[in-house]
């Protein structure tokens, strides 16, 4: 005779449903916080996860928690999609005028913009040039002293 397998509701008792509706749905609880709130100790529950229906009875309810989960964020998905959200209309809206004033403003300052490159560019040359002058005039200096050192070591060699 072949025995029927009950039902795995029907084989936990009120607590150990109660300790896997707590563990699933109180994601934040600790298992001693499940523990404390079904009114068990700690050592009780941690054998009950190790008894098959228990187990299989908590991933159930896990199964079914994603799959309540993922409908959810599904029908969210699909509602959001439906109904325009006027406050990402208002706040794009908002940006497009702050955005347009900002060009507006940088419109209006072009000239003075040009203008002010300009005068840095011109002044840019004259720094240039004078950079290559201070630079030739190094070269010619660091060539004087390199002829006074010759000159000196001559007259010390004839000093001697």
């Amino acid at each position: 005779m072949i025995k029927k397998r009950k039902n795995q509701s029907e084989v936990l008792n009120i607590k150990q449903k109660q300790a896997i509706t707590e563990l699933t749905r109180q994601y934040n609880y600790s298992l001693q916080d499940v523990a404390n709130k079904v009114g068990i100790s700690i050592t009780t529950l941690h054998r009950w996860k190790k008894k098959p229906e228990f187990s299989s009875a908590l991933e159930e309810s896990f199964r079914e928690l994603k799959e309540e989960v993922e409908s959810e964020e599904a029908a969210s998905i699909h509602k959001q999609s439906l109904v325009p959200n006027v406050k990402s209309y208002y706040n794009i809206q908002r940006i497009i005028e702050i955005e347009t004033m900002t060009l507006l403003r940088i419109f209006k300052l072009m000239p003075t913009l040009i203008e002010y490159r300009e005068k840095f560019e011109t002044k840019d040359k004259e720094m240039d040039t004078r950079l290559k002058d201070l630079n030739k005039n190094l070269i010619d200096i660091e060539r004087d002293i390199n002829k006074i050192s010759k000159e000196i070591e001559k007259l010390g060699l004839l000093l001697k």
